[in-house]
């Protein structure tokens, strides 16, 4: 048997089994999607470390890592592992938001932020399509306009994906943004899935290295799926990307 929690990161729900050692990550994905129909995504922690089912990297579920072992130990930071790279997690409240009627929806909430330093750098495929390679995920920018009453996203994207012959990375996304506001759909290649995600951590930072870089912001209300928010900004030299984390389980 293993023990597991479920996160709510800005809408995009999340599964953490608490351990790693000896464990098929494959058969325990699939069983936990089977039994909760609204998990976007299973991660397995231990030791301040978090593996990803697919081995992809998710930074929504690096901040519900962050958020399981803060209140575990009473902690307001902790560094977290993902992929032989270390993470900063903590807590903050809301002060940074710039926008009055949003900083109104999370007044009262604490915020759960991942910082790392950028490594990653924004390519240009045409005037309205970008990528950025995390590695680990590739993510795909679509900035040009879609008549989405005519097409259907998720198919759209993945044939996309497909059609470009991206679908053989260990995680390929694609990012629909349009006037702040974020549609992604995540394709991760060793366990088959593809979601129409609820809200997007890396593809939020993907989609920030586009604003900063082409339209010159430095700080982003991302608008996600589920209606809720995920905040990127750079802080001290680090990207920050938060939001509140709601415990489902």
């Amino acid at each position: 048997m293993y023990k597991y929690n479920l996160y709510y990161p800005a809408g995009n729900t999340t599964a953490l089994v608490i351990g790693i050692n000896n464990l098929d990550f494959k058969s325990i994905n699939n069983e936990i999607l089977a039994k909760h129909k609204d998990v976007e995504q299973v991660g397995f922690v231990q030791d301040y470390e978090l593996k990803m089912a697919g081995g992809e990297i998710c930074f929504n579920a690096l901040r519900c890592a962050g958020k399981y072992f803060l209140d575990t130990n009473n902690l307001k930071t902790t560094t977290i592992k993902l992929n032989d790279k270390d993470y900063l997690c903590g807590i903050s409240n809301s002060d940074f938001i710039k926008d009055n009627n949003i900083q109104k929806l999370y007044k009262e909430d604490i915020f759960f932020y991942l910082r790392f330093k950028n490594e990653y750098k924004l390519n240009k495929l045409d005037d309205d399509i970008y990528y950025v390679d995390l590695g680990d995920i590739f993510h795909i920018i679509y900035t040009k306009k879609l008549d989405l009453s005519k097409i259907n996203l998720k198919e759209f994207a993945y044939s996309y994906l497909k059609d470009n012959d991206f679908l053989d990375k260990k995680a390929s996304a694609f990012m629909y943004l349009q006037d702040d506001c974020l549609e992604p759909i995540v394709w991760v290649r060793d366990i088959k899935t593809l979601f129409y995600e609820s809200a997007c951590g890396s593809g939020s930072f993907a989609s920030y290295l586009y604003c900063n870089e082409v339209l010159g912001k430095n700080y982003l209300a991302l608008k996600q799926p589920s209606n809720e928010y995920l905040f990127l900004r750079e802080v001290d030299g680090f990207i920050e990307i938060s939001s509140i984390i709601k415990d489902i389980l």
